[in-house]
């Protein structure tokens, strides 16, 4: 077990339960190793398109669930973590533990806009607390998104509706990712976009 302060003075937590890594802050899980709900079910929709990805971001990386779950399903892209907090990143370094990882210590939305890689799968996975910040449902920060993909690229968003504004700005999304599907976790909305 480990507890500490991220960068930006947030506490964290790393303990292992049931033989899988969670990070945890005072009122959320940001990992819970290839259990982590939404990724395992987002990706398991997309499963037929997952032996194409080749290439893939996470955009908020927490201790990376998803690489977790992409590895347990058998798919070991070239993987990058983005996140703000060079903490959340060591930690993610020490449990991964994986050479072919790139990690990038900025915010998500500086990464996106500056960025000049296309990807097949994108993740946008960003918290902070049990708060999605705001640029995410941003429409100059989704089509940026759309911009960095590959042909048959999939973005994947897991965004959360703690009140009536963030079902506004959960429409927003939707508008902005056309043709997308919708997964109910109740307060995570898990939104699967193929461009």
């Amino acid at each position: 077990m480990w507890r500490g302060l991220g960068s930006h003075g947030q506490r964290l937590e790393l303990i292992l339960y049931q033989g899988q890594w969670q990070l945890t802050t005072d009122d959320a899980i940001y990992s819970d190793g290839w259990r982590y709900q939404p990724l395992r079910l987002a990706f398991g929709k997309i499963r037929k398109r997952l032996p194409f990805v080749e290439q893939a971001v996470f955009l908020g990386s927490g201790i990376e669930s998803g690489i977790m779950v992409l590895r347990r399903m058998g798919f070991v892209p070239q993987c990058t973590l983005v996140d703000h907090d060079e903490e959340i990143l060591n930690l993610a370094r020490s449990v991964l533990q994986q050479p072919a990882i790139r990690f990038s210590c900025m915010d998500a939305e500086g990464f996106v806009h500056h960025s000049e890689e296309n990807f097949d799968l994108l993740v946008i996975d960003i918290f902070e607390g049990r708060v999605v910040p705001g640029f995410v449902s941003n429409e100059q920060f989704l089509l940026r998104c759309r911009q960095l993909m590959r042909k048959d690229g999939i973005i994947v968003v897991n965004f959360m509706v703690n009140q009536a504004e963030d079902g506004l700005r959960l429409q927003n999304i939707i508008n902005l990712l056309p043709r997308c599907e919708v997964i109910d976790l109740g307060v995570n909305k898990v939104i699967l976009f193929t461009a």
